[in-house]
């Protein structure tokens, strides 16, 4: 038995050993099958679908933290500078009153600086002075006599002459925290004499905090050498006194430029933050961005990734399964005989082709005899199953498409197998819409043509959206008139034409009249009511071959076609036509029950067979369109080449102005202003443009386009810096010292909002004197706020300032305002002193001037003065200054220095 058994187990171990190897052969045999292949490239696609969007997520997750740390670096910047600023500005305030009571060592001086409105508001800012003592001397706030001398910060400034800054201070009542700056005093033998300090409420130095830039959790704050915050805010939150990590606060990180993600304080919120150590300060500023608010955008891209993935995961198995079960039912149907697997693979031909798609199908035989229809195709066309299987498809066919549509629609299909397009089908309640329809014939494995299958979807939204589309892209949504795109297209037109015909056309810019009036004072509503009204008109004003087009605003285009091949009968009929345009425009509107007028400006250019750009047409029209408003409104211009010449001359004058600015070629000449007994009292600085190519530039070429565009402002900042520089290098020479500089002040720069804080900085800046500093207005400034105008000269008078009003007479002249204007001088205009010995009328306007002046206590100094008759008459009728060529031109610096010092004589 134990024999048997031997020589059984061998054979048995071999039969087991091939019995494993068949079962891995017949495995093998079946990958290559569907079966097996699709849930394997299945899983395929699934593992690269989610690396790809790992990656992506991983790419969104770095540019976000990058763009966090680049926004954060900029946000430490700026806070910064705001800080520097604010620290550099209470510094400088504390060294102005230092100086000013180690100068005259009185108390008082801390009014005499607010009273010339040298120091900051006491609104935000307490100033003291205290005694060597301790002993409170002056208060910007308040007069109550105090004593500081236990106040640490008055023993720490006490023994050094830096500038000390406090710990936060919060007030016993309000509870409001502070931070007190000092400054050490003392007299000329540098013994100390008191203290200086500022003191200012913690939250001036994070006053730029933004929520739409930091967020609610964001951070901005100030922290002291000692590790401690002298104030933080975080959105509305503002603090003071906490403890910040050492660790983020050692040097190499305070001056580290790159974002660190860390808690900052008790509140545990991550943030990206940047410390930078202020220069000259002993304090670090921080700004940082909350981690979550920051990435707030990130994760709603991560999660819209997941969901696309988790989505396209979810179709791609539910495909996989679908065919997997499709492939398994091939896989069975083989097991069975020939003939049945041939009816099987008939049968799902014809299912696949008709149900295997969501779209409404049909089925009908060679004769076009329909078979069967889908559920899809029953409710799209209304038509029940039982009202369709039987009839031929001429059943839906519509009356939109002719018989040869039809024929040749079918005899695409028998050539190439298949037809597909546009087509007007009849639904079940009689109407007819629009569907996509594709018509397939299947044949058998003979070729014999067995079976069309149709497919089809509704086309009926797509093709109302593309018309609303279509509608949007090129008319006006108010006016319902063609937009800016359909004018072009229709420019182009009317061009080619004219190129071919050699016929004119013409286009007329619209541009309404004071339309913004009615929009400001009756509302949008009535604006657009107006706005369709005119449309209505301008419509009935054109023939059939023309066009109106609404460019949006308040301006229209009006196209005139077929004008003939004659400019001057061309221009004829187009000024016809605008002068019913304007007549139908000028007639009464009724808004919304309302009675209104208007009336409309046209700019007209012709088109004459040349081919132009629509921007140029366009152009051409704008200027005339401009110029017609400059004539009075109310009436058409057409265009003239003279005006783009104008126009580009303007913009070449104002680019080379604009040069002229940022290389400085303005110079300043001075023309003397006489006294009574030839005595030199001053000078008037004229400024003058020194052109590289066009040489010295009068300033009536200049200064109207200067006051146009704004470019007065910085010509008129230089024009003061640099007559206060003169005067500076002027008070140390005995001859010049007592001169006065009359500098004329535009009426657009004495408007602006802090220009007397311009002049304190120029003359802080230059050290000049106020004193022998003369600004001179013109009357068409007194046109605008006459209280602020006011305000504003008294202002600068407090400081030394004087003023003179120029070219008296001539302008807006009116008695009211002299006696209220703190003037000093009346100028004569040199209008009225040229003709002054033998005009009447100027001779009586120029004696009416300078009595005025006498009898208000001003004084008067006449310009234009050229001739020695003219100075006497004007001497004898009681003026005494003069200006004019009679005494000397304009002159450089240099030859009016000269002129200065060189005796004279008037015969």
């Amino acid at each position: 038995m134990s024999a048997i058994w031997r020589r059984a187990v061998p054979v048995l171990f071999v039969a087991a050993r091939r019995s494993r190897i068949s079962q891995l052969r017949a495995w093998l045999y079946t990958v290559p099958e569907s079966t097996m292949l699709f849930p394997a490239f299945s899983l395929c696609f699934l593992t690269l679908l989610w690396m790809a969007t790992l990656h992506f997520i991983g790419i969104e997750r770095s540019n976000a933290e990058q763009s966090i740390s680049v926004f954060s670096r900029e946000l430490v910047t700026t806070y910064e500078a705001q800080v520097l600023r604010a620290l550099r500005e209470i510094d400088q305030t504390l060294n102005l009153i230092k100086y000013a009571y180690e100068l005259n060592g009185q108390p008082t001086v801390l009014q005499e600086l607010k009273a010339k409105a040298m120091l900051p508001s006491d609104l935000l800012f307490v100033i003291r002075i205290a005694d060597q003592d301790g002993k409170v001397v002056a208060d910007t706030r308040s007069a109550s006599a105090s004593n500081i001398s236990d106040d640490p910060q008055f023993s720490a400034t006490r023994v050094t002459g830096q500038l000390q800054i406090s710990r936060p201070r919060h007030d016993p009542v309000s509870g409001e925290a502070s931070l007190q700056f000092s400054r050490r005093l003392v007299n000329g033998n540098g013994n100390f004499v008191g203290i200086v300090t500022l003191s200012v409420a913690i939250d001036h130095f994070v006053s730029g905090y933004e929520e739409s830039k930091l967020g609610q959790q964001g951070v901005l704050g100030i922290v002291g050498d000692d590790g401690r915050f002298r104030v933080r805010r975080s959105g509305e939150l503002l603090s003071d006194g906490e403890a910040v990590d050492q660790a983020f606060l050692s040097p190499g990180a305070a001056e580290f430029d790159s974002a660190v993600l860390a808690s900052l304080g008790s509140d545990g919120i991550a943030r990206h933050l940047i410390a930078r150590k202020l220069v000259d300060f002993p304090l670090i500023v921080i700004a940082g961005l909350a981690d979550d608010e920051q990435l707030e955008n990130f994760f709603r891209i991560r999660n819209d990734y997941l969901r696309g993935a988790a989505a396209a995961s979810a179709l791609l198995l539910l495909f996989t399964l679908l065919l997997w079960s499709m492939s398994w039912q091939l896989r069975t149907s083989r097991r069975h005989d020939i003939a049945e697997r041939k009816r099987t693979e008939q049968s799902l031909r014809v299912a696949a082709t008709a149900f295997d798609s969501q779209e409404a199908m049909l089925i009908t035989d060679a004769d076009k005899m329909i078979l069967q229809v889908n559920q899809a195709f029953v409710n799209n066309t209304g038509h029940q199953t039982i009202d369709l299987v039987g009839h031929n498809l001429d059943r839906l066919a519509s009356d939109h498409h002719n018989t040869d549509f039809y024929l040749a629609m079918w005899r695409s299909v028998d050539r190439s197998g298949i037809w597909q397009g546009e087509i007007w089908q009849t639904h079940a309640n009689g109407n007819a819409f629009q569907k996509w329809l594709t018509i397939s014939a299947v044949r058998d494995d003979e070729g014999v043509l067995i079976n069309y299958v149709g497919s089809q979807y509704d086309i009926t939204e797509r093709k109302l959206a593309e018309d609303k589309i279509n509608q949007l892209a090129f008319y006006d949504q108010l006016t319902g008139l063609p937009n800016r795109t359909q004018l072009h297209d229709r420019l182009r037109q009317i061009m080619a034409s004219g190129l071919k015909n050699g016929s004119h056309a013409a286009l007329l810019l619209i541009d309404l009249d004071y339309f913004k009036t009615i929009n400001d004072t009756l509302g949008h509503d009535m604006g657009d009511a107006l706005l369709m009204q005119v449309a209505q008109r301008l419509v009935s004003c054109i023939g059939t071959g023309d066009s109106v087009c609404r460019l949006g605003g308040d301006e229209f285009v009006v196209l005139l076609a077929g004008l003939g091949n004659s400019k001057p009968d061309a221009m004829v009929r187009v000024e016809s036509i605008t002068r019913q345009i304007l007549s139908a425009l000028d007639r009464r509107y009724l808004l919304n029950g309302v009675a209104h007028r208007s009336t409309a400006s046209i700019g007209v250019t012709l088109l004459s067979g040349h081919l132009f750009s629509t921007d140029v047409l366009m152009k051409q029209a704008d200027l005339a369109m401009y110029k017609a408003k400059a004539e009075g409104r109310n009436g058409a211009c057409f265009f003239d080449p003279a005006m783009e010449a104008a126009v580009m001359a303007r913009a070449a004058l104002e680019h080379d102005l604009r040069e002229a600015i940022d290389q400085q070629q303005f110079i300043l000449h001075y023309q003397a202003q006489i006294a009574d007994g030839d005595q030199l009292s001053g000078a008037e600085v004229l400024v003058r443009w020194l052109h590289p190519q066009r040489g010295m530039v009068s300033p009536l070429e200049f200064i109207t386009l200067a006051e146009d565009t704004g470019l007065i402002l910085p010509i008129g900042t230089w024009v003061m810096e640099t007559a206060c520089r003169q005067l500076t290098n002027w008070a140390d020479d005995p001859v010049m010292a007592a001169l006065t500089i009359a500098v004329n002040v535009s009426a657009r720069q004495f408007q602006q909002s802090d220009f007397v804080e311009q002049v304190i900085a120029v003359l802080a800046r230059t050290g000049a004197r106020p004193q022998r500093l003369k600004l001179e207005l013109t009357e068409s400034l007194l046109a605008a706020n006459l209280q602020q105008i006011v305000e504003k000269m008294r202002a600068l008078k407090e400081i030394g300032i004087n003023f003179s009003l120029d070219d008296f007479g001539t302008g807006f002249s009116s008695l009211s305002y002299l006696k209220l204007l703190p003037l000093d001088q009346l100028k004569i205009d040199q209008s009225f002193v040229r003709d002054v010995l033998t005009d009447p009328n100027d001779a009586a306007i120029a004696t009416t001037i300078i009595a005025l002046a006498k009898t208000l206590g001003l004084d008067v100094i006449a310009e234009g003065v050229e001739t020695d008759e003219q100075r006497v008459f004007l001497a004898g009728a009681g003026c005494h200054a003069y200006q004019g060529y009679l005494f000397s031109r304009p002159l450089p610096v240099a030859d009016f220095d000269a002129f200065a010092r060189t005796p004279r004589t008037i015969a």
